[in-house]
């Protein structure tokens, strides 16, 4: 069973709200949005955690309790509650949160125009030819970006980060449906699950079987 949350980070524009927020998180969360520059990077931190409370109010819990450690890549789960596999993502104004008891990744992306050089360099050639057989430039920017956070969400999952190469696994796709992803970083099953629910956005999770 998979759970998303998903949210704007305009409500933190308030500083009060934003204040109020930043002090009911863990010291561990406080800390990520204190090494981050700019305001709006630490409105996503803070949002994240948010959403995290959220999905662990289901559980019974707080995040402000909450031990965190992390993997060898440094994918951080929860200490005492191993079972509760979550992710986060944010981008533009927007975060999200994925929480299931198997692995699981989570991407959103803000859809801008860009230079499908990228795709050409950074995808499998099958990724590739899949962008460039769509008619529209704008159905191939589109394109672009379901991949993106196909892989993205999938390289979470995984627990690797960018240590995996963008081109060593294909997400596979026959008549526009995703059936798997083409990859030699373990044994196990993947299943992906695609979300439309924010206009100028893609957003996607990568589920262990």
């Amino acid at each position: 069973m998979v759970t998303i949350f998903y949210d704007s980070i305009r409500k933190l524009d308030e500083g009060a709200v934003y204040d109020r927020c930043y002090n009911s998180l863990s010291a561990y969360r406080r800390e990520k949005a204190d090494k981050v520059k700019f305001p709006e990077d630490k409105k996503r931190s803070v949002a994240a955690g948010i959403l995290l409370n959220q999905g662990l109010s289901a559980y019974g819990l707080r995040e402000c309790d909450m031990v965190y450690e992390t993997n060898l890549n440094g994918k951080p789960f929860f200490r005492e509650y191993p079972q509760i596999r979550f992710s986060l993502s944010h981008s533009g104004e927007y975060v999200m949160a994925a929480f299931s008891d198997v692995e699981i990744g989570c991407d959103i992306q803000q859809m801008e125009q860009t230079d499908l050089k990228i795709a050409r360099r950074f995808f499998a050639p099958e990724e590739y030819a899949y962008i460039k057989e769509q008619e529209e430039e704008s159905a191939q920017e589109e394109a672009f970006y379901r991949i993106w956070v196909l892989k993205e969400s999938f390289l979470k999952a995984v627990g690797t980060g960018m240590a995996l190469s963008m081109t060593d696994f294909s997400i596979q796709i026959q008549e526009d449906r995703v059936i798997g992803v083409r990859q030699n970083v373990n044994q196990k099953e993947y299943t992906f699950e695609e979300y439309n629910l924010i206009k100028g956005y893609k957003a996607a999770c990568c589920i262990e079987i």
